[in-house]
């Protein structure tokens, strides 16, 4: 009796391990195609990253920039207005020594006009315009940039993976 049970073990481990062959061929096969996607991450990796590092810091100064512009056009601004009121100013005292007569005509026309100008100037919202429009130029750049490396190494992987496949159904063996 122990004999056949020790028969009829051997006979089902066998048939057990006849049958799982093709599994654990299978499993290799898989296993050197995840070992060919790896090694592809692995090359593709630090390349991607020390581009999105580079878009990142051409970003950061192209925002650093932009702020330049903007603080040169406020500080434009802010001349103008300085040189206005200088300008006022100046009148102000010529009209004072010309007379009262003068003071009637000259100093009212002026103020209009530098006020006039003051307000045109101080309705100048062109800048949150200029920065907004830059802001959104480059985020969409690098988000087409972002998703132009990310095909780029897809697609290397799957070719490596392809021609790996490739390799390994024409009975060659090399990874």
């Amino acid at each position: 009796m122990t004999a056949a049970a020790a028969c009829i073990l051997g006979v089902s481990l066998s048939i057990f391990l006849l049958a799982s062959i093709p599994t654990v061929m299978a499993m290799r096969r898989s296993a050197h195609a995840l070992e060919a996607l790896l090694v592809t991450v692995h090359a593709e990796v630090p390349d991607t990253a020390a581009t999105l590092r580079l878009s990142g810091m051409e970003l950061a100064d192209c925002i650093q920039e932009v702020g330049s512009l903007s603080n040169d056009l406020t500080d434009g601004v802010r001349a103008s207005a300085r040189a206005l009121v200088s300008a006022e100013q100046g009148l102000r005292q010529g009209v004072d020594m010309a007379g009262k007569a003068v003071t009637g005509f000259v100093l009212p026309q002026a103020r209009d006009k530098v006020e006039a100008v003051l307000q045109e100037r101080a309705r100048l919202d062109y800048t949150a315009a200029v920065v907004r429009d830059t802001v959104k130029t480059t985020k969409t750049a690098a988000q087409r940039l972002r998703l132009a490396l990310a095909a780029s190494g897809l697609a290397r992987g799957v070719a490596t993976s392809t021609r790996y496949l490739r390799q390994s159904r024409g009975g060659h063996s090399n990874p």
